[in-house]
């Protein structure tokens, strides 16, 4: 009753109106930590695309294999972020170590589980999902050399974790800088063997994507060495395993690992899709993903902000606050994610002469650019009511939300490449089609739920 409570500075930023100084503040520097995957997938598509339609099938689909195994480590991270924001909102500085701890331990656990199954079924897994030999056997190549990020990743995701919910994400974007020059230096020296290395083709893509994560590992371990007060948190002063807490934070988190598992998973059965449509359809579209993923990168880092934001509101019981900080960050995310769709349109040539040189190729893109200005722009306001479903600490029920829009949305597209002679942005407007009913079924969500008052 008499105990001090303690905030952190940066945190206590939040008092009063949360207005876009604020929240820019925590987004910005996880736009460009969220970008660490988007950025790895862009260079190598744009190095790749240089090479062959064969290489671009297979990076997009082994990379999203990779991303889709991973985002069991992301979920959780997201899920030890809320606890973490939380204890940050309630004034329990020195309950978030254990929190985060016990984070690391799980992460490291699934870890050896995830690379288990890939080093035992990925080409039973590939074969599921590939019908071209040429394309397979690539994948295998890729995937044989990618898997091997996973332990990097997993312990990224750790620290993310801790970072993002005590509102420090500066750390965020130094490792993602630095993360992206390790990969452009080593694509460009291992994939056409320049700057003395050796010339490994696809597979130099995978190596140099593994080597940027561990650069970023590094980094989070030096800056956490240098400039985190660990007694302030009572950081890693790890004695024994809880039990309780580790549950507690399964509970937490497993309906977000589902959620972000069950996305990518979608998408990577999306993907699928356009594969059975041909070599060139699946290169195209990497293509367009590659530059979806550019467009959305504001979308991240609000979403992120938003979740930490959200749970730290609900902490300090100021839940009344929560829907008009809603309706002004998807306004601010709808805003920077149409913008940047725009200029991709107008300068399609350019953005798109990154990737490849073929016309015809460049053409079959356009089309898509022109779905992603509508699609994007829902998307930003989607995800943002998303992150303030799962920032309320109902994760199960955003899992459950967008798991049964993404079955309508992978049905969609199943069903519009049957059309005899179907044009691969076709395809693509199964995107809209998925943001307008995700922003139907969240909106619901807070209008008839009781969602003030769950505890964490």
């Amino acid at each position: 009753m008499g105990a001090r409570r303690m905030v952190a500075p940066t945190v206590d930023a939040f008092a009063g109106e949360l207005g876009f100084s604020k929240v820019w503040s925590v987004a910005w520097p996880i736009i460009l930590g969220s970008a660490a995957q988007t950025i790895l997938n862009v260079t190598d598509t744009a190095f790749l695309g240089h090479l062959g339609n064969v290489e671009l099938g297979a990076v997009a689909i082994a990379g999203i294999l990779y991303l889709t195994v991973i985002m069991f480590a992301f979920g959780f991270g997201i899920g030890t972020q809320i606890v973490v924001a939380r204890r940050m909102g309630e004034g329990k500085m020195r309950q978030i170590g254990r929190v985060v701890t016990h984070g690391f331990l799980f992460q490291w656990i699934m870890l050896v589980a995830i690379f288990s199954v890939l080093v035992l079924w990925r080409e039973q897994i590939l074969n599921f999902l590939v019908s071209s030999p040429a394309v397979h056997a690539a994948a295998m190549e890729f995937l044989g050399y990618r898997m091997w990020g996973l332990a990097f990743a997993h312990t990224n995701f750790g620290f993310r974790a801790f970072y993002v919910g005590i509102g420090q994400t500066r750390v965020i974007s130094l490792t993602t800088v630095l993360m992206v020059v390790v990969n452009i230096v080593l694509d460009y020296g291992l994939i056409f063997g320049k700057l003395g290395l050796p010339e490994m083709g696809l597979s130099g893509a995978a190596v140099a994507s593994v080597a940027a994560e561990l650069s970023a590992m590094i980094g989070f371990i030096v800056y956490t060495t240098l400039k985190v007060d660990a007694r302030r948190y009572r950081l890693f002063s790890f004695n024994v395993i809880s039990f309780p807490l580790l549950k507690q934070l399964i509970v937490k988190a497993l309906p977000v690992m589902l959620q972000q598992f069950m996305t990518t998973a979608i998408w990577l059965l999306f993907f699928v899709v356009l594969e059975r449509l041909g070599e060139q359809a699946l290169a195209v579209s990497q293509i367009a993903r590659s530059v979806m993923l550019l467009i959305l990168l504001p979308l991240m880092g609000f979403s992120s902000a938003t979740n930490t934001i959200v749970s730290y509101l609900m902490g300090s019981r100021r839940s009344g606050e929560v829907m008009g900080l809603l309706g002004r960050v998807s306004l601010y995310s709808a805003s920077f994610v149409a913008a940047l769709a725009l200029l991709c349109v107008l300068f399609s040539k350019g953005v798109l002469s990154i990737y490849t040189d073929d016309a015809s190729m460049m053409e079959m893109v356009k089309p898509i650019l022109y779905v992603f200005v509508v699609s994007s722009t829902l998307q930003a306001v989607a995800f943002t009511l998303l992150s303030g479903v799962t920032g309320t600490g109902h994760t199960l029920m955003a899992f459950l939300l967008e798991f049964g829009v993404l079955l309508v949305y992978l049905s969609y597209a199943w069903l519009v490449s049957q059309v005899p002679d179907v044009e691969v942005w076709q395809v693509w407007t199964a995107d809209p089609v998925y943001n307008v009913l995700l922003i139907v079924v969240t909106l619901l969500f807070f209008r008839i739920a009781d969602w003030k008052t769950i505890k964490v």
